[in-house]
């Protein structure tokens, strides 16, 4: 029975002599209760109490847009609002878990939801609830800085304009593997005119792995701006310092996670019993955010 009171059966399917599978297909979020019977008898236990959740129901207001550098170290907010989506685990994961998510309930199952971006990278929010992703997510929040560098053909006149950064490459790096991120010149209004794209001599990155060694990096002119790649052969923290018009970016340096998915050792499980938690020894040598799926 559903939340309004309406019924609907479920359909029996026989896998042995002894054993069924009943499916379903509620329409609409909230408390169910699901009669089992038996010979017209209720089963031990039964009516049970099943909630469902629709991730679709999920509303995110207040969102920004993108991230402002003036504005780092500062705290950003958006709003939830999970009222109509049933009952279910609310999750929200910024850049990997790398950046910390603070909820607090303003009614109901009505939030606000607070982060404190501290790096000049994107920050990609994912939100799932009851392990499906919501509507509109993962969203990719941009960072933007007023930045100075010479036009194209002009070597002498200084124009201000907004650049921008995205890629994994800003905040992780796979050992012996191309890490990738772009930088690109942006409007400085919404709707104002397109600036010229950078060029490579107005770029320059520099890269130093955890003892203090140089990364060797390559800058490559596309038709939207400038793609730099490298590739890290330490795990650990990374210094990224990247230079527009020998201007170092606002925010600083960045610091890149380096790993090695290969140096990850699990232990075989075994001895487990259906029903009974089951534990394993994992030996990691490098800070990682690790989802495990049954």
């Amino acid at each position: 029975m559903s939340p309004s009171n309406k019924r609907k059966h479920g359909r029996v399917i026989q896998i042995d002599e002894a054993t069924f599978r009943i499916e379903w297909k509620p329409i609409e979020a909230g408390e169910h209760l699901i009669d089992v019977r038996l010979y017209d008898q209720s089963v031990y236990e039964s009516p049970f109490i099943c909630n469902v959740g629709d991730p679709e129901l999920v509303t995110v207001k207040r969102i920004p847009q993108y991230i402002d550098t003036r504005n780092l170290n500062k705290d950003h907010t958006f709003e939830i609002d999970a009222s109509a989506a049933g009952s279910g685990n609310l999750e929200i994961v910024i850049n990997g878990g790398r950046v910390a998510c603070r909820v607090r309930e303003l009614s109901p199952r009505h939030f606000v939801a607070q982060f404190t971006p501290t790096q000049r990278i994107p920050h990609i929010i994912e939100m799932r609830f009851n392990g499906e992703s919501c509507r509109g997510s993962p969203w990719n929040l941009p960072t933007r800085e007023s930045s100075s560098y010479a036009s194209r053909g002009s070597s002498e006149v200084e124009t201000n304009q907004l650049s921008e950064l995205i890629g994994v490459g800003l905040h992780r790096a796979a050992v012996g593997e191309p890490a990738i991120f772009e930088i690109s010149a942006i409007p400085s209004t919404p709707n104002g005119p397109m600036p010229e794209p950078l060029r490579a001599s107005n770029v320059a990155v520099k890269v130093y792995d955890p003892n203090g060694g140089s990364v060797d990096t390559r800058i490559r002119e596309q038709p939207n701006g400038i793609r730099c790649e490298y590739i890290v052969s330490h795990v650990g923290d990374h210094r990224l310092e990247v230079f527009i018009n020998e201007r170092l970016i606002d925010s600083g340096p960045l610091y890149v996670a380096g790993y090695d998915a290969n140096k990850i050792t699990i232990k075989p499980v075994g001895g487990s019993v259906v029903g009974q938690p089951v534990q394993f020894m994992g030996k990691f040598q490098t800070i990682l955010n690790l989802e495990l799926i049954k």
